[in-house]
């Protein structure tokens, strides 16, 4: 049962202000980002009882699964990816470099070490190699205002691009009231 408006609260209430995106790792983990907390929410996915909390994540976002065991996370008030560690609880930002990491919102990875990021502010949407850890110059997009990603089971990486969205809206206004 997931609460909401119209239940009782749920357990894990308390840790979300802003709730912003789902990760299900496996049948057993559900992580939510919690932006106005700061903090990413681990819940057993068949209780829904908390698991873990970690603090102080400056605007988490964006969640991806990078096998075995990392959850990776856009910090979007630090402009950088976080590498949560489930082995050990540990937290780090991983090394990527690009002027337009900035304000990243949406992650999707492709395995085995594709990351793409979607960054708010700068309206990048970026491919890293993580091994490598340098953003590929070839893979850079222009995206005017972009909130989620998802990468099919087909390899088409899909963005919700909320700039477009007020473009096309703005458009059909113009057409409609012509």
């Amino acid at each position: 049962r997931l609460w909401g408006r119209d239940s009782a609260p749920g357990p894990f209430r308390a840790f979300l202000r802003g709730p912003e995106h789902l990760l299900l790792v496996g049948d057993d983990s559900l992580f939510v980002s919690s932006l106005h907390n700061d903090t990413l929410l681990h819940l057993d996915a068949k209780t829904l009882h908390v698991v873990d909390v970690f603090p102080d994540l400056d605007g988490p976002l964006g969640l991806a699964f990078r096998p075995p065991t990392t959850v990776l996370v856009a910090s979007y008030r630090r402009d950088q990816i976080l590498a949560l560690d489930l082995s050990d609880r540990s937290i780090r930002p991983l090394p990527l470099a690009d002027p337009y990491l900035l304000g990243p919102a949406a992650l999707a990875f492709d395995p085995p070490s594709s990351l793409y990021v979607a960054c708010y502010d700068s309206g990048a949407l970026l491919h890293f190699d993580l091994p490598a850890a340098a953003s590929r110059d070839d893979a850079r997009a222009r995206l005017h205002l972009p909130r989620r990603l998802n990468l099919s089971d087909h390899d088409v990486l899909h963005s919700a691009d909320l700039g477009a969205l007020d473009r096309d809206r703005a458009a059909a206004r113009g057409a409609l009231s012509a």
